[in-house]
């Protein structure tokens, strides 16, 4: 059924559950209210429409605080889907079918704490896609499809403490992918090689490797071997030192 119930505004927690559920841009205009809402466990496509007038169909719900999408079946996350929750500290988007993030697409999420974008199909996070971020603090994109990460996928993550992105085909990585990462202190990956560009972590969790020929095969270029080694070296120091 689609969802558009003119529900008591005082009312704060609401769990949603339906096989044939349809949200749209009208669906919780009544529901200001809300601090959490669940809608797991359904067979929901989408959370926004590329043609809507409504940037999101979350638009009015200023106080939510934690937001549970997972268990669905959305397979896009386009642009300033989640436009308007200006209090929400937690995003849950887990075991969708997600393939896609697009630029922007959490935009406007100044509060948010912890995203899960786990155990889905994703391929493809564009750049800028966590855009207005500039809160979070824990970010999951493990068990994905993930074959590559941009120079400025990370783009604003400036307070990021927790990630994870074991699970992955990561094949290209730029030398300066977790750069914008400044306050990042764990990491958890598939390949130790990941842990040599990584420069802030102080703890990188990965099958135990032997750290120079991991490192030296992150960059197949006998060129730009040397910069990997001083990176490999500061990073030594650095621990050592602490």
């Amino acid at each position: 059924p689609q969802l558009g119930i003119q529900g008591p505004r005082a009312l704060k927690k609401l769990r949603v559950q339906s096989e044939e559920l349809i949200v749209n841009g009208s669906s919780f205009l009544y529901f200001e209210g809300l601090i959490v809402l669940q809608i797991s466990e359904n067979h929901l496509l989408d959370v926004c429409s590329i043609e809507s007038d409504i940037d999101g169909y979350f638009i009015n719900m200023k106080n939510l605080q934690i937001l549970d999408l997972s268990q669905n079946f959305i397979v896009y996350l386009y642009s300033y889907c989640f436009e308007g929750l200006v209090s929400l500290q937690e995003l849950y988007l887990f075991k969708n079918n997600i393939i896609i993030i697009y630029a922007n697409a959490f935009y406007g999420l100044t509060s948010l704490r912890t995203l899960d974008l786990s155990h889905m199909q994703l391929k493809h996070i564009r750049n800028d896609a966590f855009n207005g971020l500039k809160n979070l603090a824990s970010l999951d994109i493990s068990k994905n499809k993930i074959n590559s990460l941009s120079e400025n996928v990370f783009k604003g993550l400036n307070n990021l403490n927790q990630l994870k992105v074991f699970g992955n085909d990561l094949e290209y990585l730029h030398i300066n992918t977790f750069n914008p990462l400044k306050k990042l202190e764990f990491i958890v990956a598939s390949s130790y090689r990941i842990c040599c560009l990584v420069k802030t972590a102080k703890n990188c969790l990965a099958p135990p490797a032997m750290i120079y020929s991991s490192c030296l095969d992150l960059i197949g270029s006998p060129a730009l071997r040397p910069i990997v080694w001083l990176m490999v070296l500061s990073i030594l120091a650095g621990n050592l030192a602490a």
